[in-house]
């Protein structure tokens, strides 16, 4: 079912991108660097990416700014709007997780307060040195490749980890194709 409502919102998606488009394009829109074209090939690299970074933001953990951020700057929008959008869509993915896990009674309030302080203080910091490094180079390929080293490194030691926890798990013999709870 949700599969079915999902369509449904990313077809209204389409529709509206389209529609804007359209009629920037009718009203003689001069369209300027960091503007994306919303036109069929877009939006269809757009949907798989989603799919794409959805799925490996579940199966390994990996938040979506770390992997939409660099798409959106080869799609031509300026670094500092890639991350921030980045950062907005990663706000709902992080609220629903919570959400799921504070209804479940996962969360431990004390460590959650004491790491949203520090995350917030973090991403203040970092969003500022970010901003200003950018503002000197006014290039994004060096924080692009170390964001995609990490994103490699994070996804081999995470495949590493996952095949000898599991490895483990099944020598002990557990039943490795049970499904458990969230948090084991």
């Amino acid at each position: 079912m949700e599969i079915l409502i999902l369509g449904f919102f990313a077809l209204i998606n389409i529709v509206l991108l389209k529609r804007s488009h359209a009629e920037k394009k009718a009203y003689g829109y001069k369209f300027v660097r960091g503007d994306l074209m919303w036109n069929n090939e877009t939006i269809f690299a757009f949907g798989i990416l989603a799919i794409v970074g959805a799925l490996i933001g579940g199966l390994v953990g990996l938040s979506t700014e770390v992997l939409f951020t660099p798409f959106y700057i080869q799609f031509g929008a300026p670094p500092s709007a890639a991350g921030v959008t980045s950062q907005f869509l990663g706000i709902f993915a992080t609220l629903g997780a919570a959400t799921v896990y504070a209804f479940n009674g996962y969360i431990l309030w004390g460590h959650a307060i004491w790491l949203g302080f520090v995350g917030a203080i973090a991403t203040l910091v970092g969003s500022y040195e970010v901003g200003r490094y950018f503002g000197k180079i006014n290039k994004a390929s060096f924080p692009i490749f170390v964001i995609a080293i990490l994103v490699a490194a994070s996804l081999i030691a995470e495949g590493i980890t996952g095949v000898v926890r599991t490895i483990r798990r099944n020598n002990d013999g557990e039943d490795i194709w049970a499904i458990g709870a969230f948090c084991p």
